[in-house]
């Protein structure tokens, strides 16, 4: 019986081309991206805190704010009104309990507005992560297949193999056939092994991962929050920001203690060629970053309770 070569092998070999392309996958557009919202250019500057000020500021909280507290009364502007409120503790006119409401307005507007920054950058920061684990998820399912397929085509080479030699007469083209479907069987477990896959491009113009490693700020993050992370005061240790504890944990842990290496990463530009595993080390980057914003969050709820007290005293 006469079997062409060709007819056994060529279907299994145009699988193989098939799951070996690493044809690009475009994303979706980043629809965490924040709407654009107007603010004034007063509140779009960075914010600095007097370290005089702020040491007088110590002497007139003492007893009625603890350090941190003194600093997120300072970053939030409203150490002023705080320090109204408690001149006006003692005076019982009416004339003053009208001053100390609207002082308690005042006070409360801004520190809304500080825990509104906050939220927005941990929703942004949720949904981030979210989105970047279902590209990676989706990416993964889909290099899964392309093994599967690889190893069925595998064991379809051999069964193939096995066939041809039966029915193949002549010694040398049955050496030929054997000889062949070893070469393809043996490419197809390289393949298996080191699948090439799809591979992803995604585009992130407006990157938070990369203000964390290049210490730069445009419009990212709101002023306080920013603050906040850059703060070494805001750290167990008061030595080190939660920026930079985090930068060095990256550094060291993703990219060998190397940093310029990290800078050329494409998780820290405005996008590019993205594989799963890629994909999953930035939504775990993001999921620290949302972490860290949590951790700032536990000094503003201290930092409540606290002027609470103080509202709390006519």
């Amino acid at each position: 019986m006469n079997i062409s070569f060709k007819h056994l092998f060529l279907p299994i070999l145009l699988l193989c081309i098939g799951c070996a392309s690493s044809k690009k996958i475009k994303a979706p557009d980043d629809y965490c991206v924040p709407p654009p919202y107007t603010v004034t250019k007063e509140k779009e500057a960075p914010i600095v805190i007097d370290e005089a000020k702020l040491a007088l500021g110590k002497k007139l909280f003492e007893g009625k704010l603890s350090s941190r507290n003194i600093l997120i009364a300072y970053a939030s502007d409203t150490d002023e009104a705080l320090l109204s409120l408690i001149a006006l503790a003692d005076d019982p006119s009416e004339q003053a309990q009208l001053k100390r409401n609207t002082l308690k307005i005042e006070i409360h507007s801004k520190i809304n507005a500080i825990f509104s920054q906050m939220n927005s950058v941990t929703a942004e920061l949720d949904c981030e992560e979210e989105r970047i684990d279902q590209i990676a998820t989706t990416l993964s399912d889909i290099n899964d297949k392309n093994v599967t397929r690889l190893t069925v085509a595998s064991i379809l080479v051999g069964a193939a193999s096995a066939v041809a030699g039966a029915y193949i007469a002549d010694d040398g083209w049955n050496k030929g056939v054997a000889v062949g479907s070893g070469i393809l069987g043996a490419g197809l477990s390289f393949l298996t092994l080191n699948p090439k896959g799809k591979k992803i491009i995604l585009q992130h113009p407006r990157n938070l991962l990369r203000c964390f490693m290049t210490e730069k700020n445009d419009i990212e993050f709101p002023p306080f929050v920013w603050y906040m992370i850059n703060e070494p005061r805001f750290t167990n240790s008061g030595e080190s920001s939660v920026l930079r504890n985090t930068q060095k944990r990256w550094i060291k842990h993703l990219f060998d203690n190397d940093k310029e290496k990290a800078l050329k990463a494409v998780v820290f530009s405005d996008g590019g060629v993205y594989n799963a595993g890629d994909l999953h080390t930035r939504a775990e980057m993001f999921d620290q970053m949302q972490s860290v914003i949590h951790s700032l969050n536990q000094n503003l709820n201290f930092f409540i309770q606290e002027v609470n007290m103080l509202m709390l005293k006519k």
